[in-house]
């Protein structure tokens, strides 16, 4: 009987830590930190990493990949979340230090909306995230609609002005041009974010160009530039700039990259 009682009472506390609601939340996902913030859980958040918008209050725990450690223990979570950009190392760590922990991988938009799905369920805030999500779908879906009327348009994105990098068809990105009405030229790279040689570039010409970047677009310089000003974007003058806020970061934010770059492939 005694041994029992003993039995039930370890499993109650083993459940009860898997059921308990997190009220106190580290991320090392700039994603995840603008999830928990738009799902209105932002007090929630004892910890965030120095590349997250997150709230004031919250201690800085260091980058996706090199997490201060010490300080997220002295934090005491009851969960700690990630992506794949922290690696299975961090997240091995993590759990061996005791900490309950919650991988996230955005692949696609589809899975963008999954992870929110999933945040929401582990917080106990799924009527939030269904909402949240519902309308993410219905937009990508009114866009999707209102762009199958129209030319699809060959596509350039750089993850900056200063280089060639892009992204392939395993990316999120691609998904949210792809969804505008735009035909991404490195959709048979094999890889997400590739390096884009020059050559390759001038062979597709580009009609539109969208350049996540921090700061203004510099045009002139571009049609000045012997390379550049030989693209048809550049020549037309359709190169536009994509607030980094909205597209490098997988979370709910995306679907205003995804209205803003169908808006400039309508002209």
């Amino acid at each position: 009987m005694v041994k029992r009682l003993f039995c039930f009472f370890i499993f109650w506390g083993l459940a009860s830590s898997l059921w308990a609601i997190p009220l106190r939340v580290v991320s090392l996902a700039p994603s995840v930190t603008q999830t928990i913030c738009a799902l209105g859980a932002e007090e929630r958040l004892v910890g965030v990493t120095r590349f997250c918008d997150g709230p004031a209050e919250a201690a800085i725990v260091g980058g996706l990949g090199d997490p201060n450690y010490e300080i997220i223990v002295a934090l005491a979570p009851d969960l700690v979340c990630l992506s794949g950009l922290s690696g299975q190392a961090v997240e091995e760590h993590l759990k061996s230090l005791g900490l309950n922990t919650l991988m996230t991988s955005h692949e696609g938009f589809e899975g963008i909306l999954t992870d929110i799905e999933r945040v929401g369920e582990v917080l106990g805030l799924e009527e939030e995230a269904e909402a949240l999500t519902q309308g993410m779908h219905n937009t990508q879906q009114a866009i999707e609609a209102h762009a199958a009327e129209l030319p699809r348009k060959r596509v350039l994105f750089l993850l900056g002005q200063d280089h060639t990098y892009s992204v392939g068809p395993q990316s999120f990105i691609h998904d949210i041009i792809t969804s505008a009405g735009g035909e991404n030229i490195a959709a048979a790279v094999p890889m997400p974010w590739p390096h884009l040689s020059r050559e390759f570039i001038l062979g597709q010409d580009p009609e539109f160009i969208f350049i996540a970047n921090k700061k203004d677009l510099d045009i002139i310089s571009l049609q000045n530039d012997p390379f550049w000003s030989q693209l048809a974007a550049v020549r037309a003058g359709k190169v536009y700039k994509v607030d980094q806020k909205t597209i490098h970061v997988p979370g709910p934010h995306v679907v205003e990259a995804l209205v803003a770059i169908h808006q400039c492939l309508e002209y």
